[in-house]
């Protein structure tokens, strides 16, 4: 366990089919108890709305800079 969390610090990934929106979801459940509701909901809404639909379906390890100019 200490090596995926210090793995995950440096930006490595040891699940590599992780996609963005497990990662984003994962992320948002995470985050959930230490934001406020409302800030949460904004959050939520985001990921939803916006970054799953447009880049979900990448693989996080995937994922580059082109995506998102894109």
């Amino acid at each position: 366990m200490t090596r995926v969390l210090d793995g995950e610090l440096r930006g490595v990934y040891e699940n590599r089919r992780t996609t963005v929106a497990d990662y984003l979801r994962e992320w948002l459940a995470a985050k959930k108890l230490e934001l406020a509701p409302n800030t949460y909901a904004g959050y939520e809404a985001c990921v939803e709305r916006d970054l799953i639909p447009a880049f979900g379906r990448y693989l996080l390890l995937d994922l580059r800079p082109k995506h998102i100019d894109a």
